[in-house]
């Protein structure tokens, strides 16, 4: 009898266990340059490291969660809103300028060389990585290959993509831009970048293009594409090349060239352009 109660009273004694619930801690447009080949006077003045996408994303930071047992209902896991994307009709779609190639099929090399040159009308939305798709079709309509290449423009900003592609047969060449809201990102002021120095001259192993690049974008850039646009002594579009420049700090000077091996013939004027390289500004 008295050895029951004896467990009766060390078990009364006992302190009840408890559970704590686990939880996180508190915590203007862009106009490009335009020059002459060497020897004649101008009248003009003269696509890696990871970084964010703008698109819809959700934050996971490690989250509160009930314990078994306990009454508390845990911290409610936080999320990012999807970066917005414009309703139909408020605003503008990309306008593609202008575009052109050339034939070359020299010394065993068939290819066309284009550009295509684009301007964003919008002044709150920029363009960010926008799928363009680039067509070559040759006699009869044949198809002779395509690519599809990725635009980013400022808002109020004129670009341009260029390259080579198709063959010496193309004779028509079709640039599209995605008919999509997905790419357009609010954005609106975030600086620009200034190309001065611009010379575009022949050489002995084809053309070289240089310049500088002046930077007040409120974002260092890197790997930032740059683009020489060719035209004949009408304006129309010839074909191009691009380059690129590593590093662009905000507020620095950099010089860039664009060589090209295989130019097309007459060219009169080189423009040069340029796009963000891997993040808009902030």
């Amino acid at each position: 009898m008295w050895f029951a109660i004896g467990l009766i009273v060390v078990a009364c004694s006992s302190p009840a266990p408890t559970q704590s619930p686990v939880g996180p801690s508190p915590s203007a447009p862009v106009q490009p340059s335009l020059v002459l080949p060497s020897g004649e006077p101008s009248d003009d003045p003269a696509p890696s490291p990871s970084t964010a996408t703008p698109g819809a994303s959700t934050l996971q930071p490690s989250a509160g969660s009930p314990t078994p047992g306990s009454t508390d209902p845990g911290t409610p896991r936080p999320t990012l809103e999807p970066v917005p994307t414009p309703d139909e009709g408020s605003y503008q779609p990309v306008v593609v300028d202008s575009f052109g190639f050339t034939p070359i099929n020299t010394d065993g090399n068939d290819f066309s060389s284009w550009a295509a040159v684009f301007t964003n009308p919008n002044t709150e939305w920029a363009i960010f990585r926008m799928p363009v798709q680039i067509e070559f079709y040759g006699a009869d309509d044949l198809f002779l290959g395509g690519d599809e290449l990725y635009v980013t423009i400022l808002p109020g900003q004129t670009t341009a993509i260029a390259g080579q592609g198709g063959t010496a047969a193309t004779t028509r060449f079709v640039v599209t831009p995605a008919d999509d809201p997905t790419p357009y990102v609010p954005l609106i002021s975030s600086g620009t970048v200034e190309i001065t120095d611009v010379e575009s001259v022949a050489t002995d192993i084809g053309r070289l293009t240089t310049g500088s690049l002046t930077s007040t974008l409120t974002t260092d850039q890197t790997f930032m594409p740059i683009i020489a646009v060719y035209r004949d002594a009408a304006g129309n579009i010839l074909g191009g090349t691009n380059s690129g420049v590593e590093s662009l700090p905000s507020g620095a000077t950099v010089q860039f060239e664009i060589p090209d091996s295989l130019p097309p013939p007459n060219i009169a004027t080189t423009e040069v352009y340029w796009q963000l390289g891997r993040r808009l500004p902030q």
